[in-house]
């Protein structure tokens, strides 16, 4: 099926083997919950309320179909079970195709307000937005938040929604009325705003501000939007400019009155004729900025990469892109990233190609649990994650079943690491340095572990396999022959569960 690009981590949560330890998952839940082979579930989104509340949604359309309706479930006992499925819209004529899906937050009063693209009228594609006072009993009639210039003539698409806690909403969506008009050569994201609970919308207000202007947004990328709780926006983007398309970020510090302009994240361009996917962003407590994307920026290796980077609050510097997964041949699609106690934790899902999956928790920079690349039991993809109040990580995919197309959850019970998360104070054990003298990586790691092999990466993906030897108990040398100066990531290898540890270190000759 269409489903072939993208492969979820997922079958690493409930067929895979351990990486630092025995893993210990729930047994997948399905929340879908409709038997209908002619009907198939897809592109679940997931939140989770104040009270631990988990929310689920997704779009059914008709068997071997992209475009259908909208569903939602929850569950309030932490995903032992889901409520059956809740019609949001039986019209909504939603999109699930290349990572689109229905977006939604919950506001400090429990309402739930959801958005989304749908070709309800003429098959236009516009911006359509519903709300629910009761968890998705009842829903208020949808209506399309495009405003009077652009008269439902033009094309919105990839819409993110985020809601401070004045309970102010705001709708970020890429725009096409400008290119459609022939009065710019690129689409650009336009920013709505309600003030009023979603009673009334504002104008739409072009909002993208790149550097020296030049260019626009990629229009087949998502946006994604998160505000602080005091309604500072930071929207996360693919720009494009002639073939190089760059993820940017841009903030407003006055709840969308005026933007800063575009802040490039991507360290090295990527140059291409396609449509890559965007990035996905979380903020933490702090409002530090935590990004993932994938890009193939070293076209020599024709490899994807997965990539991290985390811009501190009032930064404007392009920050250092961690890469943090790589693929073996055109897809590593759509990574999405969850962060936890002032963003110390992080877990990063993406679906890779073929029979390839991961799923990495970070502490700090220091892989906790990841990089598995297992054969997955079936066709799985579209994933998501969150982290409950207490640390659990908490996922749901859809899968490719026997008969049709279904959304599952699942979440990771793994007892040690749910320790690990919960003490920031606990350490991998494992040191990395650069000796100057002479000129090598000095590892140490703990007695009990042997190391296998080490990897370094720079901040554009080339890879470097350097020998390694032993130089007492508990220690080992890199040799840095032929790698020049810079900051690296050095990926240490052990034999014991495939245990990977990462380390940032930095090379002066």
């Amino acid at each position: 099926m269409k489903y072939s690009l993208i492969f979820l981590f997922i079958a690493t949560l409930l067929f895979g083997s351990p990486i630092c330890q025995a893993q210990q998952y729930t047994s997948p839940v399905l929340v879908s919950g409709i038997n209908d082979l002619f009907l198939e579930a897809r592109s679940p989104s997931m939140q989770i309320d104040r009270k631990g509340t988990i929310y689920v949604s997704w779009i059914f359309t008709p068997y071997s179909t992209t475009v259908g309706h909208i569903y939602f479930s929850y569950s309030t006992d932490n995903g032992l079970t889901f409520t059956q499925p809740l019609v949001v819209c039986s019209n909504a004529q939603a999109s699930s195709t290349s990572h689109r899906s229905p977006q939604f937050v919950i506001d400090t009063n429990g309402v739930i307000h959801f958005v989304w693209m749908g070709n309800r009228v003429n098959e236009q594609q516009d911006i359509w937005y519903t709300r629910s006072f009761d968890k998705g009993i009842t829903w208020s009639i949808p209506f399309s938040i495009s405003d009077a210039d652009d008269s439902a003539l033009y094309t919105q698409d990839y819409p993110s929604i985020a809601c401070d806690s004045s309970n102010n909403l705001y709708v970020a969506f890429l725009d096409l009325r400008e290119a459609q008009r022939d009065t710019a050569a690129y689409v650009h994201i336009y920013l709505s705003q309600s003030s009023s609970g979603g009673n009334n919308w504002t104008t739409n207000k072009k909002i993208d501000n790149l550097p020296n202007s030049r260019g626009g947004t990629c229009d087949g990328s998502p946006v994604r939007m998160e505000s602080s709780a005091e309604g500072k926006l930071y929207i996360a983007f693919r720009g494009s400019y002639k073939d190089i398309h760059n993820i940017f970020l841009e903030r407003s510090s006055n709840a969308g009155a005026v933007f800063e302009p575009a802040i490039k994240i991507q360290s090295a361009d990527w140059t291409n004729f396609e449509f890559p996917p965007g990035a996905d962003i979380t903020l933490d407590q702090d409002e530090g900025a935590h990004l993932v994307w994938r890009d193939a920026r070293d076209d020599s290796v024709n490899l994807y990469h997965t990539y991290y980077a985390y811009l501190p609050k009032g930064s404007s510097t392009t920050p250092f892109n961690q890469a943090i997964a790589t693929a073996d041949a055109s897809i590593n699609s759509y990574p999405v990233i969850a962060t936890y106690n002032h963003g110390k934790y992080y877990a990063v899902v993406s679906s890779m190609h073929h029979d390839k999956i991961a799923y990495d928790l970070y502490h700090k920079q220091d892989l906790i649990f990841g990089e598995v690349n297992l054969p997955a039991s079936g066709i799985r993809s579209f994933p998501s994650v969150r982290f409950a109040p207490n640390g659990t990580r908490y996922f749901v995919w859809e899968e490719n079943g026997p008969f049709t197309q279904y959304v599952y959850f699942a979440k990771d019970t793994d007892q040690a690491i749910q320790a690990s998360v919960n003490s920031p104070a606990k350490e991998m054990g494992v040191t990395v340095l650069f000796d100057p003298t002479s000129g090598n990586a000095i590892i140490e790691h703990p007695l009990n572990d042997q190391i296998s092999s080490v990897t370094i990466n720079d901040i554009i993906g080339r890879r470097y396999e350097p020998q390694i030897q032993y130089l007492r108990e508990g220690a080992v040398s890199a040799t840095l022959m032929g790698i020049p100066s810079g900051i690296f990531i050095v990926s240490v290898h052990f034999k014991n569960g495939n245990k990977v540890v990462r380390k940032k270190m930095m090379i002066v000759h």
